[in-house]
């Protein structure tokens, strides 16, 4: 009987927890991610799939080993739910939170995408948006128009 009570309050626990996630609204340029991402902890996750995929790799998911395997021309990238890290080109990027598999969804924190594409990522607080921006815009000056700026002298620059 102790051991159904404990199972028990595992599960009420765990629910608990998995209730207590605020959804999270993704848009990558400009376009909402159907699915939502999720505050677990005071960390944005966002689903890896809906995100990526609109930024152009396909998503391969292995149920056994709990692995999304994303792929764009050369790049590969492997994330393990549970780890606090994920592979690019084979090489060992760490995050802040593990990657997690949240109501059959895998999910990533959010600010892990900057390690991978040159992004901008937005917060509105007050509608709960994560604005992903792919690819973050640069805009080319010339090195008088940059000496301009650095000198505070940048009235006359446009950057439109």
């Amino acid at each position: 009987m102790k051991k159904l009570l404990a199972v028990f309050m595992a599960v009420v626990a765990l629910s608990v927890n998995a209730f207590a996630a605020t959804e999270v609204n993704v848009v990558v340029d400009k376009t909402p991610v159907e699915q939502k991402g999720v505050i677990v902890d005071n960390r944005t996750l966002v689903p890896v799939r809906g995100v990526f995929e609109k930024m152009g790799y396909t998503a391969e998911y292995d149920a056994e080993t709990k692995t999304a395997t994303l792929k764009k021309g050369s790049d590969v990238l492997k994330f393990t739910a549970g780890e606090n890290y994920f592979t690019y080109n084979d090489k060992k990027i760490e995050t802040e939170v593990p990657q997690q598999i949240i109501e059959g969804r895998f999910m990533l924190p959010l600010r892990a995408i900057e390690s991978v594409e040159f992004v901008g990522i937005k917060w509105d607080g007050e509608t709960k948006t994560a604005s992903i921006t792919h690819p973050f815009s640069v805009v080319p000056i010339t090195v008088e128009e940059a000496d301009k700026m650095l000198s505070g002298d940048a009235t006359d620059i446009n950057l439109d």
